[in-house]
């Protein structure tokens, strides 16, 4: 998915009615689920349930990206709250009053609690007050060892920094070699190790066949066939390790793994919520992979079938649909991809404003609705440069001195010098 420039920008005006907040709510203030949530909102509820009842901690495979939370309360400055305790008490709901006073007797709390209490703090991408806990956690108990995790995942994406990326790999690796933790704990560090080495900043192809290396060893202790929570296991072990045949180019290698993936996502049962919800959880990635596989191999007739699908399996997630939309442009389909990226444009943020750009990319310079995607997509987010830069573009090409003059205007306005930072707005990506 292509950069989208915006700069570092507080909207001033509140958008109450902002689908955003009836889609993401519990992202604002832990209030209720909506009816079809996107999936990752059924990873946060699961996470403020534990923090709530005390109860088993399930695994979740979403943690948003840092900027996810400026992205969806750029409309609504009261809930753009730094730490959970500031947001404004007469709009906590009762469980984010509990994670307040969870963050106060932090320090006096079992381990057990602490895990449940960063899990929900990651969930929900407070990065800096997780970062802030670690200096509570006991480092040599193996029951603080995955909390340790959140804390050194949140400084690296706080920070993001050589040093800060190491620290997070070495607790990692730590957690994989702890024999008093489940396999299935050791199994996630060890997936976690592979893919932090299959892409970004810390791409390793020989780190990565060293970890999943340790991930083959880990997935021997699993029995996918007695306990649903194994064979879910199973199925990100087979997505994660296909990393090592995709850099390597071996496509037939990469399905085979990619094949047992699906094959576990496809099997999980679905009776309880709990299921379903993790379920939902894995398939989405699953199929986000396929399609990706499927693209790389230059099958784009299976690239857009798996993409489709996920567009139906998870249809609130404005992502899905965006990345549907780039499909149909890569096969020259281009009122396909303006479908697609209208329906994202409808589901608000955190991809509105990236799917009206895309969408107006769709129509050429000069064309009404180019010009009109494009001011769509600047009022969805006002922080917006990429937009602006188009309308510029276009308005210089069509011969528009007053557009070209007005979004130029804009955009320095936005971009004063070098102090201005410029963040993707596919903070999930």
């Amino acid at each position: 998915m292509e950069t989208f420039l915006r700069t570092s920008w507080t909207h001033s005006a509140p958008t109450p009615a902002a689908i955003e907040f009836d889609l993401l709510r519990p992202y604002f203030d832990l209030g209720p689920v909506a009816d079809e949530p996107p999936s990752h909102v059924l990873g946060l509820e699961f996470a403020a349930e534990a923090v709530a009842s005390g109860g088993e901690q399930l695994p979740i495979q979403h943690r948003p990206g840092p900027e996810f939370r400026s992205r969806i309360t750029a409309t609504m400055p009261r809930y753009a709250v730094p730490e959970p305790a500031a947001l404004p008490v007469e709009l906590r709901t009762q469980r984010w009053q509990l994670l307040c006073d969870r963050l106060d007797d932090f320090p006096r709390l079992s381990p057990a609690a602490q895990s449940a209490v960063t899990t929900l703090l990651s969930a929900l991408g407070f990065y800096e007050t997780l970062d802030e806990l670690g200096q509570y956690l006991t480092t040599d108990d193996p029951a603080c060892l995955v909390a340790s995790a959140r804390v050194a995942h949140a400084r690296a994406v706080r920070d993001r920094t050589a040093q800060a990326r190491r620290s997070s790999v070495r607790t990692l690796e730590r957690i994989e070699a702890c024999a008093e933790l489940s396999t299935r704990t050791r199994l996630a560090a060890a997936i976690t190790l592979v893919v932090l080495h299959a892409r970004g900043p810390l791409t390793d192809p020989p780190a990565l066949a060293r970890y999943c290396r340790l991930a083959d060893e880990q997935v021997k202790g699993l029995r996918p066939s007695e306990d649903w929570l194994d064979a879910l296991a199973m199925s990100t072990y087979w997505r994660a390790v296909s990393f090592e045949p995709y850099l390597a180019g071996d496509i037939e290698r990469t399905r085979e793994q990619l094949d047992a993936a699906e094959q576990y996502a496809r099997e999980l049962p679905a009776a309880t919520t709990v299921q379903r919800g993790l379920g939902l959880m894995n398939i989405h990635p699953l199929l986000e992979t396929r399609s990706i596989e499927m693209a790389w191999a230059g099958d784009l007739d299976r690239a857009i079938w798996y993409a489709d699908e996920l567009t139906q399996v998870d249809p609130m997630d404005g992502k899905t649909h965006v990345r549907l939309g780039e499909l149909y442009v890569r096969r020259k389909e281009p009122r396909a991809a303006r479908r697609a990226y209208l329906a994202a444009a409808a589901l608000g943020a955190p991809y509105a404003a990236l799917a009206w750009y895309k969408a107006a990319r769709t129509a050429e310079d000069g064309d009404t609705f180019h010009a009109l995607a494009l001011a769509c997509a600047t009022s969805e987010d006002p922080a917006a440069l990429s937009p602006l830069a188009e309308l510029v573009r276009s308005a210089r090409n069509t011969g528009d001195e007053p557009l070209r003059d007005w979004a130029a205007r804009e955009f320095v306005a936005l971009r004063p010098g070098t102090d201005t930072q410029e963040v993707s707005c596919v903070p999930n990506s």
